[in-house]
């Protein structure tokens, strides 16, 4: 019931300055968070296309627009626009304006675009921080191969059968067209962080969000209205070690990148499941507590007609791998894309 909003926030200001045209606001879940919206999947609409960023990702997909903004605290850029056929970045942390979004989470919370290529996210970006950064690098072919890290560990061993198919053969494509692949093992301290992540979430939404939910609990969908409670049982304590623990991880994580520009991983644990869920954001995660920008493209559709894709990570300080690196890796997948694995 509030009144709607008189200003635009930042990095809308910044699209529109640069002739972005908005055609109107498509859906995103409750307050950004776990209750399924209306929205459904473009490629099959008893499937979800994920959340929070649902509405962006399927229009996207549906040809509605070319490009939407959405916003990610644990997996609501990447795993929607990985359900949905379609490429998704979550820019390191801070890189885009927050001036005017409403968060839940001040140390988890990113903007970015969603678009169908590498190079409209880039032209997005550039838009939304009103810098004209990043295009040039993509205005020539890219041809050097990355160096890539394989996350086998906590990542790709816990993926469906469908999703561990489609990364062997993103793999044999990617080796296939010249680029030197091994597999990186993660610090032994990552096993925790989906742990320290959703404590961390939890404790920040409340102090968010919990004034109002004690006011209005009745508006409050369930899956929201369960992160609230739990982030009551968090201590101040806890709190301060999950921040601990997100600079600590943060800087032993970057030691992943000494033989490798970019890290692969799933972009989710399989394809978009059914409309009572919009998935889990697990493989995600991890990502938006490091503030490690992600960048995830189609990489495949499966034997059940859905598309699922790759996420790739870039190091914090150096953007512009991840971004070369992601144009390669989409040049050499998108060809065969919608060739399904069997």
């Amino acid at each position: 019931d509030k009144p709607p909003a008189t200003n635009d926030a930042t990095l809308v200001e910044n699209l529109r300055m640069e002739g972005a045209i908005f055609p109107g606001k498509t859906v995103t879940t409750q307050l950004a968070s776990f209750d399924p919206p209306p929205t459904r999947n473009p490629w099959n609409q008893e499937h979800t296309p994920g959340g929070s960023s649902s509405g962006s990702a399927a229009a996207v997909a549906a040809g509605m627009c070319l490009a939407a903004v959405g916003t990610q605290t644990g997996g609501s850029i990447i795993r929607p626009a990985a359900f949905c056929g379609v490429a998704g970045l979550k820019p390191t942390f801070g890189m885009v304006d927050r001036q005017g979004v409403i968060l839940l989470s001040d140390h988890l919370d990113h903007v970015g675009p969603l678009a169908h290529t590498v190079a409209d996210l880039v032209i997005m970006l550039d838009g939304m921080t009103d810098q004209a950064t990043y295009l040039p690098l993509l205005i020539e072919p890219v041809t050097a191969a990355p160096r890539i890290g394989w996350l086998s560990d906590f990542f790709i061993t816990r993926a469906e059968p469908d999703m561990q198919q489609a990364l062997t053969v993103v793999r044999e494509k990617l080796a296939a067209a010249g680029a030197p692949i091994k597999d990186s093992r993660l610090p032994t301290e990552f096993e925790s962080i989906l742990d320290e992540y959703l404590s961390l979430m939890q404790y920040e939404m409340l102090h968010q969000l919990g004034d109002d939910y004690d006011q209005n609990r009745e508006y409050y969908g369930p899956a929201i209205s369960q992160v609230l409670e739990a982030g009551r049982e968090v201590s101040s304590k806890r709190y301060q070690a999950c921040l601990d623990y997100q600079s600590l991880i943060g800087q032993i994580t970057r030691r992943c990148f000494a033989r490798a520009e970019i890290l692969i991983s799933p972009a989710t644990f399989g394809p978009a499941p059914d409309l009572t869920t919009t998935g889990n954001p697990g493989m995600n995660a991890p990502w938006s507590l490091t503030g490690f920008p992600t960048l995830t493209i189609p990489a495949a559709v499966t034997a059940g007609g859905l598309p699922v894709g790759i996420q790739i990570t870039g190091h914090p300080d150096k953007f512009d791998d991840l971004l070369l690196a992601s144009q390669w890796c989409e040049d050499v997948l998108r060809p065969g894309f919608l060739e399904q694995i069997s």
